[in-house]
């Protein structure tokens, strides 16, 4: 293992940052758990799985306090919402098309392929497709970066996080008066860019307006400033009517929130033009920052599709799962009670909270509860058949409340400094759900209740898939966008 570490961080020197945080998260857990005396060693999958049940039982006791339902202005939010989701996603297909595969040489003309092209993907003129950046186009002299067409484009000599810039866009939107700079989320597919994975997992933090931003996302948020800042104050002075919109996901998404924060806050704040108005819609967002105050902005937004996980993402917070399992291995619950535990159906009268928590598990038994088929044959069938047998011997199953306290108490008793965990920059986080066609949006404001959604990781079997990028496609798949009755209007984002 250690030989195929040094030749991997031999070929990509930054490899060795995340080597050393990988130690530092194992030392930590260490010194957390080194007062727990864990002598079981249940195998891992049990403990989590027994942690995914607990939390299921108690899910929304936290949250369902600081939750409003978004009933007014909810069709205009979507829309918005629809709209520039839609632009991201058009944006991120059309200017990486063919450029993992690029040379040197072919690099420029693939650049202004793509940029024609998305020209008339958004049917936008010429002019207002203001600068396209994607993290290839390096050139040596750090001048005029990411100008499609225009000179030579030349890869850095030694590629680094330092000098990474993820891949952006600035557009202009003459129907919503606003300059668009779109952050693009870690490129995966089709070869992915190992910078900016190294950047989502440089996790530790350093100094940021005032308080600690995550490194990784610090480093690229200033390489997107140096190379963007410029041409957004032009667009500004040449176009004083129109406010900035920054849209991200995912990694996009952490550097939005950096990057806004600094237009309203930081040291850019002061450069631009007088009165200019500056907002960010933020998808899928990781949690990027900590302040003792608390500091969130009114302007910045963050767009949750239902049990997307990547919202408590952290380092802390990946600690505190392992340490939980331990403080669970630990609190003498004999292993067949966990088995119970694991199969053991949440009653729906246990509670509200238990029923808002448990909307997979619904699902299933809704499956389950389907007329028993007249034969077996054919796999429809045969799964109904076994779904029923599963879900009836799943309601003989019923575990000692007092276990479950065992539980609650060796949680409640693990090390855990919530003072050291990031939270997102954004005031307000709209959690929206499709349901059967229909949006539901809940409106989360103001530190104390954002947080909530940051401090731990909750686990749900939809995690990851409601974070990728077909997860958020699928997320505005209601039937207002076959009906087509509402207009965007980014202003509806001034009411919530």
């Amino acid at each position: 293992m250690a030989f195929l570490i040094d030749k991997l961080v031999e070929k990509v020197p930054d490899f060795k940052d995340i080597v050393e945080i990988f130690n530092d998260m194992v030392a930590q857990h260490q010194e957390d758990t080194a007062h727990i005396e864990d002598t079981r060693q249940t195998p891992f999958p049990i403990l989590l799985g027994v942690l995914y049940r607990y939390q299921k039982r108690t899910f929304g006791d936290e949250l369902e306090q600081h939750a409003e339902d978004q009933e007014d202005l909810k069709d205009e939010i979507e829309e918005v919402c629809r709209k520039y989701w839609t632009q991201t996603k058009t944006i991120g297909h059309t200017i990486r098309k063919d450029i993992a595969s690029a040379t040197p040489e072919t690099l420029a003309g693939i650049c202004e392929e793509n940029k024609n092209a998305l020209i008339a993907e958004l049917g936008i003129a010429e002019e207002d497709l203001v600068k396209i950046w994607v993290s290839e186009m390096q050139n040596e002299d750090h001048d005029q970066c990411g100008l499609i067409g225009e000179g030579e484009v030349v890869p850095v000599n030694n590629p680094s996080l330092e000098n990474h810039c993820p891949d952006f866009t600035i557009t202009i939107d003459r129907e919503q008066k606003v300059v668009v700079i779109t952050l693009l989320g870690t490129r995966i597919f089709p070869t992915p860019n190992i910078h900016d994975i190294i950047m989502d997992l440089r996790g530790e933090t350093e100094p940021f307006l005032g308080g600690v931003g995550h490194a990784g996302m610090v480093i690229g948020t200033r390489n997107i400033l140096d190379k963007s800042f410029e041409a957004l104050v032009e667009v500004l002075g040449n176009n004083p009517d129109l406010s900035v919109l920054v849209v991200g996901y995912s990694l996009g998404a952490g550097l939005a929130q950096l990057y806004t924060a600094q237009l309203l806050e930081g040291e850019y704040a002061a450069k631009l033009p007088e009165g200019t108005k500056v907002r960010a819609l933020c998808y899928g967002a990781p949690p990027v920052f900590r302040s003792d105050e608390g500091k969130v902005f009114d302007n910045i937004v963050i767009i949750q599709n239902d049990k997307d996980g990547v919202i408590s993402a952290s380092i802390n917070n990946f600690n505190d799962l392992f340490n939980k399992t331990v403080a669970i291995d630990a609190a003498d619950i004999d292993q067949q009670v966990m088995l119970n535990m694991l199969l053991e159906k949440i009653q729906k009268d246990e509670g509200d909270n238990a029923e808002k928590g448990n909307e997979e598990e619904n699902q299933e038994e809704e499956n389950a509860e389907n007329p028993r088929p007249s034969n077996i044959w054919g796999l429809d069938k045969l799964m109904t058949t076994v779904s029923r047998s599963y879900n009836h011997y799943r309601e003989t199953i019923e575990v000692d409340p007092a276990e479950w306290d065992k539980v609650r108490e060796a949680l409640a008793g693990r090390k855990v400094d919530h003072s050291q965990h990031l939270t997102q920059l954004g005031k307000t986080v709209l959690q929206m759900r499709n349901v059967d066609g229909r949006m539901t949006i809940k409106k989360y404001s103001g530190s104390e209740a954002t947080k909530k959604f940051s401090q731990e990781i909750r686990l749900s079997k939809q995690m990851y898939g409601h974070h990728m990028p077909w997860g958020y496609s699928a997320l505005f798949q209601t039937d207002a966008t076959k009906r087509g009755d509402c207009s965007a209007d980014l202003g509806c984002f001034d009411l919530i």
